[in-house]
């Protein structure tokens, strides 16, 4: 891992579980991704699966940016 943000890749991030734990995440690296502070209260206040919702959207803007 390299401890930056999955979504705008800042470094010195927190490990944050994909699947919580408390609706049966497992501790495993593939359900584990890095966030900053920034992202990882989004994802916290947005609930579980809207912040995927949230990750696609700002990956596809990047795309689109990227290939006019």
């Amino acid at each position: 891992m390299n401890n930056r943000c999955i979504i705008d890749f800042k470094p010195n991030c927190v490990e944050h579980h994909i699947l919580p734990k408390s609706l049966g995440g497992s501790d495993d690296e593939s359900n584990k991704v890095w966030l900053c502070a920034e992202h990882h209260q989004i994802v916290h206040n947005t609930g579980a699966t809207r912040w995927i919702d949230y990750f696609m959207e700002l990956k596809d803007k990047r795309a689109a940016a990227r290939n006019p």
